[in-house]
């Protein structure tokens, strides 16, 4: 007794569809939140580092050079960006370093003089190292009116870019699971199977 058995089977799918209906979809899904994720940690640093400025007549030039780059084109494989370049902090604040880790300047660690007033104010020798006086330094070496001025106390650190990391790792488990909560789940695939 002789038995043929001819089975093919046949999806009930294209997997081309469901690449492009859930994956790729999910893909731009993600690349756009984290587009997103930028402007918003932009924002969050620049208001941290305004917030945590504690001179009278700050004029924002710290926070204003924190700029967002992207690091990638929608649709492509990967995707990122970055806030503040070096190279151009170092032109625009150079002083960037030092209030974010604290720290003597260059003229306080060699014990040298720098010129210049608070407001046109002399500094109050009384209050030097106490954290108390909030008026802006205006560097004025060479003009009439300045004080030469010997910083002997260190800057403290505002930990600008450490709480930013803490931030971003905030929002990216927050992303990742909100992206995976959205995810559209595929439950029913489904094959036919004809038997001859």
């Amino acid at each position: 007794m002789s038995f043929n058995l001819t089975a093919s089977f046949t999806p009930k799918f294209i997997t081309s569809k469901i690449v492009s209906e859930t994956i790729t979809k999910d893909w731009f899904q993600f690349q756009d939140r984290v587009f997103d994720l930028g402007q918003t940690i932009l924002q969050y640093l620049q208001t941290y580092i305004t917030s945590h400025s504690h001179r009278d007549g700050k004029t924002g030039t710290l926070a204003n050079a924190m700029r967002l780059y992207s690091k990638a084109v929608p649709g492509e494989a990967t995707v990122g960006w970055g806030i503040g370049k070096i190279s151009e902090l170092d032109q625009l604040a150079p002083y960037w370093y030092l209030v974010n880790f604290g720290g003597k300047t260059f003229v306080a660690q060699f014990g040298m003089g720098v010129g210049g007033s608070f407001n046109g104010d002399a500094p109050i020798s009384s209050k030097a190292g106490t954290n108390i006086g909030t008026q802006r330094f205006d560097w004025a070496p060479y003009t009439e009116g300045s004080f030469v001025m010997f910083p002997k106390n260190p800057i403290r650190p505002m930990n600008y870019i450490e709480a930013t990391k803490m931030q971003i790792d905030r929002e990216i488990r927050t992303l990742l699971i909100q992206v995976k909560n959205s995810t559209a789940s595929i439950t029913d695939l489904g094959t036919g199977m004809d038997v001859t």
